[in-house]
Order: structure tokens, then sequence, then C-alpha cells
């Protein structure tokens, strides 16, 4: 009887355990700072994949944003994504940039899938 009891309760946590995972689509939050590591409000960050003028591309993965008021900009995508992020200074300049492969991933519950990524304004 004891021996049923603790197979049962071995195979239920691995029910929950295993059984309540969900695709989590990705996010890439960029962090922009200036070389003390203060953030930087309305830097200007832009996401491309190289040979995006090439052919046909999912145009939600093309994307910009300015930082909020703490330097953090995040983005969101609907599948795995390899993506370059750059960061540009008031003229267009490139500035700084990065590259990132976001994924989408099984998370638990409430748990997230960000990539965090820094660039510096120097």
């Amino acid at each position: 009887m004891k021996k049923r009891q603790l197979l049962f309760f071995i195979l239920l946590a691995i029910m929950v355990t295993t059984g309540c995972k969900k695709e989590k689509s990705p996010q890439v939050r960029v962090a922009v700072v200036d070389d003390q590591n203060n953030g930087i409000e309305n830097a200007l960050v832009k996401t491309s994949v190289k040979g995006a003028g090439d052919g046909i591309l999912n145009a939600r993965v093309l994307q910009e944003g300015k930082t909020d008021r703490f330097g953090n900009v995040t983005f969101e995508f609907e599948s795995t994504v390899l993506i370059d992020i750059g960061l540009f200074d008031n003229l267009g300049n490139l500035v700084d940039s990065t590259s990132v492969l976001a994924e989408v991933k099984r998370k638990q519950g409430r748990s997230e899938n960000i990539y965090r990524k820094k660039l510096v304004f120097r």
C-alpha cells in the first residue's frame, strides 16, 4: 500500500512540474548606459536582421524604440529570432551594437522569457 502511495505522489509530482509549461515568446530588454553606467533616456534603439533588404521578412522583427527614463527599452517577438540591435545618436550614426538569439521557451506559470543586453553611449 505504501509503495502505491509513493508511486502515486511521484507520478503526480511529475505531471504537475511538466504539465503546466507553456511556450513563452521572447522579449529583448536593452539597457542604454553612459561610461559611468547611468541609464540614458530617449536613446534610439533599432533591431535589424542581416539581409533584410534581400527578401521577404516578417516586419515585426524590424522594430525601433526610445529608452525610458531609466535607459531601458523592450522589444517583443512572436517567435525565435536572431537579431542585431543598434544604438543610434541624434544624427543617425551607429554608436554601439550587439546581437542576440532570442528563442521561444517553455516556461512554467507566470515566468518570463527575457533576454537582457546592454549598449554604451560613448
